[in-house]
């Protein structure tokens, strides 16, 4: 087996990012989120449980957080972030506006 070395590492603090919406669904629909980067790969999604969801974390960059809402009118927003290695950030959607 070989002995890779690597000189030039460098680590840096990856960000989590907090989704909230205020929609309450009681139609049985379900609110899905999506983190989008700059190149337009999903990275990460996720379902919204009582209106939170966690993902990430994310190395520094710009993203597209997306939040849609299932159902018989299927309904989006989102919101582009810029990440510099915080701990985390906060983005409220509301897909019903």
């Amino acid at each position: 087996m070989a002995t890779v070395t690597v000189d030039d590492l460098v680590l840096q603090p990856g960000t989590l990012v907090d989704i909230e919406t205020p929609t309450v669904n009681e139609s049985g629909s379900y609110v899905h989120a999506s983190v989008v980067d700059d190149h337009g790969r999903q990275v990460e999604s996720g379902i919204l449980l009582h209106g939170k969801v966690r993902l990430g974390p994310f190395f520094p960059g710009t993203y597209t957080v997306k939040v849609s809402q299932s159902g018989g009118d299927k309904l989006e927003a989102s919101q582009k972030v810029t990440l510099g290695g915080e701990a985390s950030v906060k983005v409220e959607l509301d897909p019903t506006k």
